[in-house]
């Protein structure tokens, strides 16, 4: 019932200011949305895995957190810990990097507020409300997407970089890399493919691919929601296609 409160909140704020009223509720929505997830208490289908990681790095220290698959994340487990804090805090860190990408990204829009509207009920929820990791990547990956914006091509490697120790999946970003500077065109999209190769064979390498493909394909493991997650990227697809693809273009 919370979540439905709050989104036709969202949808009434965003109403509001599209027929004209203030301008004023994009930082009090921003802030509202970090605090909605930073300070959750045992809510997201991953919360007590991530809660038994934090208990696992206690043993594990610096050294071993630097051996893990994705460091970033259990370094700053580690620096949790050093600093005396509860696990509630890895919510609260990974939910600011992930509204600060958001926020870079909302910010080059036009309706800055309606990104975060947008965002609310399946990349919020799903993310920074769930799979800390993931949000922290996400997060480093919105500015990526704002240095692609910048064509500034050192910045994205970077940023990509940086996301991927959280979580590796997100070297599939670096597939843009040509069309930073270039453009649209039979070449880079040549380029791209190039690079896909190797990048497909070291995620195939990866333990995460090792985990899913033990869960999800010779296991008994069920992924309900991925219906709806593919479904809906699907149905914004096909909307934007036939629907929008002109009017951006022209914008």
């Amino acid at each position: 019932m919370t979540y439905y409160i709050t989104m036709s909140a969202l949808l009434f704020v965003r109403m509001l200011q599209a027929r004209g009223g203030t301008s004023g509720f994009y930082w009090p929505v921003l802030i509202g949305l970090f605090l909605f997830s930073a300070l959750r208490s045992e809510v997201g289908c991953d919360w007590f895995n991530y809660e038994g990681n934090f208990e696992q790095q206690r043993d594990l220290g610096l050294d071993g957190a630097l051996s893990q698959v994705n460091p970033a994340h259990w370094l700053l487990m580690e620096l949790i810990q050093r600093l005396g804090l509860s696990y509630h805090w890895l919510n609260i860190a990974t939910s600011a990097i992930f509204f600060a990408g958001l926020h870079a990204v909302a910010r080059r829009s036009p309706a800055p507020l309606a990104i975060l509207v947008l965002a609310f009920p399946v990349l919020i929820l799903n993310m920074p409300m769930s799979a800390v990791k993931q949000a922290a990547a996400i997060g480093l990956v919105c500015f990526a997407f704002t240095a692609f914006l910048d064509r500034k091509p050192i910045l994205f490697v970077g940023w990509i970089a940086a996301a991927s120790t959280f979580h590796g999946s997100a070297l599939v970003f670096i597939l843009m890399l040509p069309f930073v500077l270039g453009s649209y065109s039979k070449r880079n999209i040549a380029f791209a493919t190039v690079l896909a190769i190797p990048g497909v064979l070291a995620l195939l390498a990866t333990e995460s691919a090792e985990i899913a493909s033990t869960r999800y394909i010779d296991g008994n493991a069920n992924a309900g929601g991925a219906i709806f997650r593919v479904g809906l990227m699907v149905a914004t697809g096909v909307f934007y296609t036939f629907f929008l693809s002109k009017r951006w273009a022209s914008a």
